[in-house]
């Protein structure tokens, strides 16, 4: 008989580098069929292998998140067989199974066939995966182990594992998954608790004729016999649930829970919800995850839009919308719109409930006589029986009147002039839909403080609307009276009277009787400079603080400005070996007036007053009993006083 030697050796370094594990094995003839071991026996005998029978081994064992690895890297070297749960004797497989699989991260499988009997004992190579990902090759870090076929069951000679990333695998049944159970936990295996078919479908509010409302929660499951299955429904209210409300639980053909309108009092305004368990009768504590059903809020949930005021028919009306963002296919709901008034109901304007798919409630613009100058708004609300009303949600706000900016007016020595803006978001519409006016006189408290630029008046008319804005405005400018000889302030208020409307019916005859707030104005004004002509003449200048004698005849410009268009000039005849001041005119923009005594020397109180045209308005002219004295009070605040005498 011829031997040979097959001689290997494992070790282990102290860099876990695992070399080879050595073995000196005599093998005998093999045509005697002697196969020996270390100690010359056969490890077919069931003395001379160990059995592994992990249920994990198998390529059917998926590693979860909750499992902790299985490994191999406390088994002692040596000869085993594999079996399953039952005895049956299982091989390691010839496929990779892939990372993650047999209860481990990198399972050991054979890259190659499994031999025959004939074949006794032959070495063989065990591959591993060790990346995750498609890429990474099936056969890394390869190792060489002796196997043998004996009959009924193989045997292989294993070795520890390098690390507890590693195992053998073993087997291919089936693992069950979370949703399924069994005695083994392996196949077959049946549904761990009932599987509904879909989410839960919740509905709601449900609305009978009575006004009377309820909830339903209701699952699908395609069972028509009662297998013990059962169905816990759990409410929820802004993703809790309310302990005074117990779950429901369906039984054999129930597939419907219901959540009253009484139950849900203490519930209005929120997320409705229902949530689902399942379970079988015989294991009632092992019941499925909660399956969470879409939420409907109890309440109008988005903030009605106040849409207006819109003109309409022509420029004959107007009216407010009040549209309700809630769901239009749910028909059966009852809406409540309240219209306010600076947050305050009118008793004389009903409320308007809307059903079916009306979601808009209408107030028409003849009905706001009393309500200028509000801030007009709506508030809607769900209501059902037995008084159960939802939360009001208000809409937007929009102002509805005649407001002046600013409310009061200060102007200062240094303004030439301030605008006052007028903004009317009333539309002015008539009977007649066109040229439909309203018409403003404008008036000031106090005469010789301010004067209005271009205008005496404010009209309002329906060409003026602005229908992308909501409004119409317009400017006032005022402009202030200049006192060159005082200080200090002057107060007047500009106030709108005398109110015309052009155009008839009930839209703008609420604007009949309604003036716009009246704007208090602030003058402050500071000390001007004088100057004086006198006698011969002897001039004293603004910045000159010495006489000057002035002794040429004829016609001379005393003072002009040029942006004011204010002008005074002297005629000067001969007096005496001197001259004297006969005449005087006066002009600003379009008001003159003449003062001539050069008719009639002497006579100086009977010296003409001549004013040949209108006076602009805010010019005023007095003249003393004794015809001696004149004053002239000037829009711009100058003053120029005349005094008259022969000496």
């Amino acid at each position: 008989n011829t031997a040979s030697v097959i001689l290997y050796m494992r070790t282990v370094s102290t860099m876990k580098l695992l070399l080879r594990v050595l073995y000196l094995v005599l093998l005998s003839a093999l045509s005697y069929g002697q196969e020996p071991n270390s100690a010359g026996l056969d490890p077919c005998l069931p003395t001379q292998h160990n059995i592994l029978q992990d249920s994990y081994r198998s390529t059917g064992y998926d590693l979860r998140a909750t499992d902790t690895p299985k490994c191999d890297d406390k088994l002692k070297s040596g000869w085993y067989r594999f079996q399953d749960l039952n005895g049956a004797p299982i091989t390691i497989p010839t496929t990779c199974p892939g990372r993650n699989r047999c209860g481990t991260v990198a399972p050991y499988w054979m890259n190659g066939t499994l031999p025959s009997v004939a074949d006794n004992i032959i070495s063989v190579q065990l591959c591993t995966k060790m990346k995750d990902d498609a890429a990474a090759l099936c056969c890394a870090e390869p190792e060489k182990i002796v196997m043998k076929n004996c009959g009924n069951f193989y045997v292989y000679d294993l070795f520890p594992t390098m690390d507890c990333q590693r195992g053998f695998c073993a087997g291919n049944i089936i693992r069950c998954t979370v949703d399924q159970r069994s005695l083994t936990g392996f196949a077959p295996c049946t549904d761990r608790y009932p599987v509904l078919e879909g989410l839960p479908v919740l509905q709601g509010p449900l609305v009978y004729p009575d006004q009377k409302f309820e909830f339903r929660c209701r699952v699908t499951y395609n069972v028509p016999i009662d297998d013990g299955h059962r169905f816990e429904i759990a409410w929820t209210f802004n993703g809790n649930p309310d302990p005074n409300i117990q779950p429901t639980i369906l039984a054999d053909t129930q597939r419907e829970a219901v959540l009253s309108g009484e139950q849900m009092k203490g519930h209005l305004n929120k997320d409705i919800g229902c949530q689902v368990r399942t379970f079988y009768i015989d294991t009632q504590d092992d019941k499925s995850p909660m399956r969470t059903t879409n939420t409907i809020f109890l309440g109008v949930k988005e903030q009605p839009e106040l849409i207006g005021p819109t003109v309409r028919n022509n420029n004959k009306a107007f009216d407010f919308q009040c549209k309700v963002n809630f769901n239009s296919g749910d028909t059966d709901q009852q809406i409540e719109v309240v219209w306010l008034f600076d947050g305050v109901q009118d008793p004389t304007i009903v409320r308007r409930v809307l059903t079916g798919q009306d979601r808009i409630a209408t107030l028409k613009g003849s009905a706001l006589k009393n309500h200028i100058n509000k801030n007009v708004q709506c508030q809607a609300r769900l209501i059902f029986a037995n008084g159960i009303q939802t939360e009001i949600r208000p809409s937007n706000r929009f102002f509805f009147g005649i407001k002046v900016n600013p409310g009061s007016l200060n102007i200062n020595v240094q303004d030439t002039e301030k605008e006052l803006t007028v903004t009317s978001t009333i539309p002015v519409v008539c009977n007649e839909g066109q040229d439909c006016c309203l018409t403003y006189k404008l008036s000031s408290s106090r005469k010789f403080v301010v004067t209005l630029k271009d205008t005496c008046k404010l009209k309002i008319c329906s060409k003026d609307w602005d229908p992308d804005r909501k409004q119409a405005v317009f400017k006032i400018t005022v402009v202030p009276f200049r006192n060159d000889v005082s200080s200090g302030n002057k107060q007047t208020t500009l106030s709108f009277e005398s109110i015309t409307l052009t155009g008839s019916g009930p839209y703008i005859d609420i604007l009949k009787n309604h003036k716009p707030t009246p704007v208090p104005i602030t003058v402050k004004l500071q000390a001007g400079y004088t100057c004086s002509l006198t006698g011969d003449p002897h001039v004293i200048g603004f910045d000159y603080p010495h006489t000057y004698h002035f002794y040429h005849v004829g016609e001379y410009t005393a003072y002009e400005v040029n942006d004011r268009h204010f002008e005074v000039q002297v005629k000067t005849w001969k007096c005496w070996r001197v001259s004297c001041i006969c005449g005087v005119i006066v002009r600003e923009r379009n008001s003159i007036i003449r003062v001539n005594g050069c008719a009639r020397p002497g006579y100086a109180h009977l010296a003409s007053l001549d004013i040949p045209y209108s006076l602009d308005k805010g010019t005023t002219v007095l003249r003393s009993t004794n015809g001696c004295n004149i004053g002239i009070l000037l829009p711009s605040g100058s003053e120029v006083k005349i005094d008259l005498s022969w000496s």
